[in-house]
């Protein structure tokens, strides 16, 4: 009985954790911002404003 309450744990668990990776991953995929040909470097806001 104790080894199935320990295996639906871990099978709930780990069906949490795939679907909050998904989730975050869906979410960090729309905020990408685009990038250019040769643009390797960070780009501060000052430079932007130059």
């Amino acid at each position: 009985m104790n080894h199935t309450k320990y295996r639906v744990w871990l099978w709930v668990l780990l069906l949490v954790l795939v679907t909050a990776g998904m989730a975050w991953y869906m979410l960090a995929r729309e905020k990408e911002e685009p990038v250019t040909d040769g643009t390797l470097v960070y780009r501060t806001v000052q430079e932007e404003l130059a």
